[in-house]
C-alpha cells in the first residue's frame, strides 16, 4: 500500500473517533432524566458531521431547549438498521445555544450551535420556529441576504 493511502486512512480513523468523543461528551453533559411538560415536535434532528438523520421530539421553555428520542417516528425500511444519534433525553440551556436560519441544499432549517463545544445540529424551519416561540426566544433581523435568528 501506498503511504498517501495509510495517511488517508489513518486521518479518517482520527477524524471518526474524535467526533465519537466530542458526540459522546455533549450527550453525557446535557442528559436530562426530569420531566418536560410542554409542547413536543416529532422531526428529523441533524447533527453536523453525522450522515443521518435522527428522530426525535423537540420541545423549549424559556429556560431550555429539550431534545427526546423518538420512536414513534416512522422510518423506511432501509433505514432500520441505522444507529440513532439521540438515545437519551437532553436539555440544552438557552444560555449555551446560538442559531439562526440557514439552508441546506434546497431545505430551510433553523442551525443551533452549542457555543464552545462547536456541535451544530438542524431541525426543519417550520418545527424551529415553533419551538422558537413556545420559548419566547424568537427575534428575527432581516440582512438584505440572510435572515439571522439570534437570542
Amino acid at each position: 500500500m501506498s503511504p498517501f493511502f495509510l495517511l488517508v486512512f489513518a486521518l479518517g480513523v482520527a477524524l471518526t473517533l474524535w467526533f465519537a468523543r466530542k458526540m459522546r461528551d455533549f450527550l453525557n453533559d446535557y442528559s436530562y432524566l426530569g420531566a418536560f411538560a410542554g409542547q413536543r415536535y416529532d422531526c428529523m434532528l441533524r447533527f453536523a458531521g453525522s450522515e443521518y438523520d435522527t428522530p426525535c421530539a423537540v420541545g423549549a421553555d424559556s429556560s431550555a431547549l429539550y431534545l427526546f428520542a423518538s420512536s414513534s417516528y416512522k422510518r423506511r425500511w432501509w433505514a432500520r438498521g441505522r444507529t440513532r444519534m439521540l438515545k437519551q433525553a437532553l436539555r440544552i440551556p438557552w444560555t449555551d445555544l446560538q442559531w439562526q436560519e440557514s439552508r441546506i441544499l434546497f431545505k430551510e432549517v433553523i442551525r443551533f450551535e452549542v457555543t464552545g463545544r462547536k456541535i451544530y445540529f438542524f431541525i426543519p424551519k417550520e418545527i424551529g420556529t415553533k419551538v422558537l416561540a413556545d420559548a419566547g426566544q424568537q427575534k428575527t433581523i432581516k440582512y438584505p441576504h440572510q435572515s439571522l435568528v439570534e437570542p
